[in-house]
């Protein structure tokens, strides 16, 4: 993607800063690497980091080709992937309960 100009006030002042565009890849990556390392945290102990990861990386760029914007395709994937994990874990729970030992 092409970067955006965008122009910055600091009272009198402009200044113009060049960053990168919305949709721009690595940015994207940095943010999903971020989520995938914040939801590792929250899962802790119950999902492998891993699997974490590859979720979160998997689901966001599925929503990256269908044109979603970096923040909403942040939040759509926190919230696709806290969905998925938390039906992982509650269906391993479920296998573990109705196992006879």
């Amino acid at each position: 993607m092409d970067p955006v100009a965008v122009i910055v006030r600091r009272g009198s002042m402009e200044e113009m800063k060049i960053e990168p565009g919305p949709l721009d890849p690595s940015v994207t990556l940095t943010g999903l690497r971020h989520l995938a390392e914040q939801l590792s945290l929250e899962y802790a102990g119950a999902v492998a980091p891993g699997r974490v990861l590859s979720l979160v990386l998997t689901t966001g760029r599925r929503l990256r080709r269908q044109g979603y914007c970096r923040d909403d395709l942040l939040r759509l994937t926190k919230a696709t992937v806290r969905a998925n994990l938390t039906t992982h874990i509650g269906t391993t729970l479920a296998s573990r309960t109705l196992t006879p030992v």
